[in-house]
């Protein structure tokens, strides 16, 4: 650490300036001065470390909620994501070392939030059967079905390669094998 404008140094120049005797002089302990320095220096970068870590983890936790409170949420849904967000947020703010901020971690709750929201869309859909589609693989479901599927993922990310859509007659018959389609 630089001393250059340290105010132990400055400290103890006045403190040996005004030193009347050897006996005053011998009585600076610069070893204990200059290690509680370090250690408040120390604190102050850990300090700065944590706040550095909390900035950057509340950023993330908002961005991974954005597109879901961007989405148009029933009242419930979009009331427990707001304040789960903020339950987040105040993990982080109240953690007291930069491996408890790193601990905080969205993704279960974005999982849990998503597939509330995937539900309910499965069940605001006006046809009986739903399509689930995975990047180009399409699947019709009856609605049970298709939660049930949801149900299975534990992955967050996985999660949100899916997308609903509802069965329109023409689908089901694209979607469904050939020995399916006439009965």
């Amino acid at each position: 650490e630089g001393l250059q404008n340290d105010t132990l140094k400055t400290q103890l120049i006045n403190q040996i300036s005004r030193a009347q005797s050897v006996e005053e002089l011998e009585k600076i302990d610069v070893k204990t001065l200059a290690e509680q320095r370090k250690a408040q220096l120390e604190e102050e970068k850990r300090q700065k470390e944590l706040q550095d870590a909390k900035t950057v983890k509340l950023s993330e936790i908002e961005q991974s909620f954005e597109l879901l409170l961007s989405q148009p949420l029933p009242a419930d849904i979009k009331s427990e994501a707001i304040q789960t967000l903020n339950q987040l947020k105040e993990r982080v703010n109240s953690a007291e070392s930069k491996d408890e901020v790193l601990l905080v971690d969205p993704n279960p709750y974005l999982l849990d939030l998503w597939r509330k929201y995937y539900y309910y869309l499965i069940d605001a859909t006006p046809t009986q059967k739903v399509i689930l589609k995975k990047g180009v693989e399409k699947s019709i479901y009856t609605k049970p079905e298709a939660k049930y599927v949801l149900s299975k993922i534990t992955d967050f990310a996985e999660l949100m390669q899916y997308t609903i859509e509802k069965a329109e007659m023409v689908q089901v018959a694209l979607v469904l094998p050939r020995e399916n389609v006439n009965g």
